[in-house]
């Protein structure tokens, strides 16, 4: 029987031959950890043989998403405070973004933050997951994750997003996003700092996720590309102030 590295790529799973639970030679990096059993679980190919790598493994990657609950506002606390305890330089994009700025929209499944992915950054991010309890999310046949040793030389490998499992619910953690190349360089200029809690977080400006959601132009995100839209028809505002988001009262649906 021959097996396949699994070692996440932009195109989906690396396909070069190796021996069992052995990454192949371009990926088997200094950290010795081996993540082909989360791919395989998060990107096994389906029947559809149509389909490429990509959209195969945005496909699980959807599946896993629909299996976990929803995050609550203390939970997104919890991890938006030990974010900043270790001076990791990020902003909060996506679903709990687009909640916070106080555009009523569904509730979300998870936290996503992009990050800055300068070394010293990582190696504070590294600090954060473990104190997070942070693991790889491979399903919910898994419910624990996949524990990982977390240093900046494994982050560095990701090239462009990890699912994560926490004490405090699901983080997925984006290094480049659609629509945005250049990942964190491409929104630092509109981020706001709104108030969740005694917190400050910083997030990413509406006009900046919107560019993301309908660059991605997948379905599930049509919902809340409707929704950004309508909110910023309805109040005028792309990229509030910071002294309008410190004072604003996060709202939505979750409440």
């Amino acid at each position: 029987m021959s097996y396949l590295c699994g070692w996440p790529t932009p195109t989906g799973p690396c396909r070069n031959p190796t021996k069992r639970g052995q990454k192949c030679h371009l990926h088997a990096g200094p950290t010795g950890v081996d993540l082909r059993v989360a791919v395989r679980n998060v990107a096994r190919p389906t029947a559809d043989s149509t389909r490429t790598p990509r959209q195969r493994l945005e496909h699980a990657q959807r599946a896993l998403e629909l299996s976990r609950p929803p995050i609550q506002p203390a939970q997104l606390t919890a991890m938006m405070a030990i974010l900043s305890e270790h001076d990791v330089r990020f902003c909060l994009i996506g679903g709990a973004a687009i909640w916070l700025h106080g555009v009523p929209t569904e509730p979300t499944k998870d936290a996503d933050i992009l990050i800055d992915r300068e070394p010293n950054n990582l190696g504070r991010l590294a600090g954060a997951l473990t104190a997070m309890n942070a693991r790889i999310w491979v399903g919910p046949h898994e419910p624990e994750g996949l524990a990982v040793p977390w240093n900046a030389t494994f982050l560095a490998q990701i090239e462009r997003f990890l699912n994560l499992v926490t004490d405090h619910g699901g983080l997925d953690v984006n290094y480049e996003p659609s629509g945005l190349p250049h990942g964190y360089q491409d929104v630092i200029q509109g981020i706001v700092r709104i108030k969740l809690g005694e917190l400050l977080v910083p997030t990413a400006s509406l006009e900046d996720i919107l560019r993301s959601k309908e660059a991605a132009g997948r379905p599930k995100d049509l919902p809340k590309v409707r929704d950004i839209r309508a909110w910023l028809k309805k109040t005028g505002i792309a990229n509030p102030p910071n002294d309008f988001t410190e004072r604003h009262q996060p709202g939505g649906k979750h409440e």
